[in-house]
C-alpha cells in the first residue's frame, strides 16, 4: 500500500500539469487614448504667476519627457480685477530634480485681495476659471524639531507648526520651507559622482497634505510634517504656513490621497477630479504667514 505522502504528491503534480497545460499568453491592445490639456496655477502674493500646461499621458504610458509633454504653443492669459496679461513662455533648470520646467510666466506679481481670471487657449480650445486671493493669512506662533514621530508609515524626524487659526472660517493649510540645499540628486540614477548642482541651491519644499481646519475652528492648530530633504546640525529653514483656497485645497488634497493609493495596497483609490472644466488641473490661490528662521537643532 502506498504511503499517503505519496499518493498527495502524485495528486499535486498532476494538478500542476493540468493548470500548466491550461496556461495561454495572450497579448492585450490597449485602447487609444486621447491626451488632456493639463493646467497648474496657484496664484501667491508678492511673485510672479506661473502657468504650468501639459499634455497627459494614459497610464499605461512610460515614455514620459518633460519638454515633449509641455504646451509651449497657447496662449495664456490671466486677468486681475477685469485687466489682462499675456504671460510668455519660461522655463527653469530644476537642480534638484535634474528636471527642466516649462511654463507660462507673468510680469506683474499676484497681490494679496484681489479677483483673478485664467484663459488658455490650445489648438482652438479655450479653457477658463477663476479664483480669488482674498484669503485670511496665519502666523505660525511656535515651531518646534520632533527626533521621531510615528505616523501610518512608521517613526520620523518631523518639524512641529503651531497658530492660532481663524474662527467662522472654512480654512486649508499646507507647510512650506525654503532651505539651501548642497547636493542634488545624481544627475543619471545612481551615479553619485554626478549632480546636477555644483553649488549650493536654494530649494522650496511644499508638504503634501493639506489640513483641514472643519474640526478645530478657531483653536490652536499643530501640523507635523516629515522633512523631504535631510539635513545637518545647525541647518537653516525659513517656514511658512500657506492658507489655500477651497479649490487648491480639494486638487492637492485628493493628488496626495492618490500618491498614497499607488504606494500602498490598503489604501482606497482616488481618482483626481478636475477643478478646470474640460481640462485637468487647479486654479488657485493662496496666502502665506510670515517668515519663522528655524535652526535645525541636531
Amino acid at each position: 500500500m502506498r504511503p499517503f505522502w505519496f499518493l498527495s504528491l502524485l495528486v499535486l503534480a498532476g494538478c500542476s500539469v493540468a493548470l500548466w497545460s491550461c496556461t495561454k499568453d495572450i497579448s492585450l491592445q490597449p485602447n487609444p487614448y486621447t491626451p488632456k490639456v493639463g493646467i497648474e496655477c496657484v496664484l501667491v502674493p508678492d511673485s510672479l504667476p506661473k502657468v504650468y500646461l501639459t499634455r497627459s499621458q494614459s497610464f499605461l504610458g512610460t515614455n514620459v519627457n518633460n519638454l515633449r509633454d509641455a504646451i509651449l504653443n497657447a496662449t495664456v492669459e490671466i486677468s486681475e480685477d477685469g485687466v489682462p496679461e499675456t504671460l510668455a513662455p519660461g522655463s527653469f533648470f530644476n537642480p534638484n530634480t535634474c528636471l527642466t520646467e516649462y511654463f507660462y510666466r507673468g510680469r506683474r506679481p499676484a497681490r494679496t485681495g484681489h479677483d483673478y481670471a485664467l484663459r488658455v487657449v490650445v489648438d482652438g480650445q479655450t479653457y477658463a476659471a477663476t479664483t480669488s486671493t482674498r484669503i485670511t493669512p496665519v502666523e505660525i506662533t511656535n515651531v518646534e524639531y520632533l527626533p521621531v514621530f510615528t505616523d501610518v508609515y512608521g517613526e520620523h524626524e518631523g518639524i512641529r507648526v503651531s497658530f492660532q487659526d481663524p474662527a467662522g472660517e472654512q480654512n486649508f493649510y499646507r507647510f512650506s520651507m525654503v532651505r539651501t540645499l548642497t547636493k542634488s540628486r545624481p544627475r543619471f540614477e545612481g551615479d553619485t559622482n554626478r549632480y546636477c548642482a555644483t553649488r549650493p541651491f536654494q530649494d522650496t519644499e511644499i508638504g503634501r497634505s493639506v489640513y483641514p481646519d472643519a474640526l478645530t475652528d478657531g483653536q490652536v492648530m499643530s501640523l507635523t510634517v516629515e522633512p523631504a530633504n535631510t539635513h545637518r546640525q545647525g541647518d537653516v529653514g525659513l517656514i511658512r504656513l500657506q492658507t489655500l483656497d477651497p479649490a487648491s485645497a480639494r486638487f492637492f488634497d485628493q493628488l496626495d490621497r492618490q500618491k498614497l493609493a499607488q504606494t500602498n495596497p490598503f489604501v482606497e483609490p482616488v481618482f483626481l477630479k478636475t477643478e478646470i472644466p474640460g481640462a485637468l488641473g487647479v486654479f488657485g490661490a493662496v496666502n502665506q504667514s510670515r517668515v519663522v528662521r528655524f535652526v535645525y537643532p541636531q
